[in-house]
């Protein structure tokens, strides 16, 4: 079963290490706002995800 996992999180691994590059330029800019601006996508999706998963269940 890790093996499973650990398959289908190598993609992700990627993306993270291109997300923490980019997020360290930003840093060093003093460019606070695109920092939050892309924090509240994932924020948006994941309480729309839930919300869908948990109402679909019921």
């Amino acid at each position: 079963m890790a093996t499973l996992y650990m398959k289908y999180l190598i993609p992700g691994v990627f993306a993270y290490g291109f997300l923490q590059n980019i997020l360290r330029f930003l840093q060093t800019q003093s460019a606070v706002m695109p920092l939050v601006l892309f924090s509240m996508l994932p924020v948006c999706i994941h309480i729309g995800l839930a919300y869908a998963l948990v109402s679909r269940g019921r």
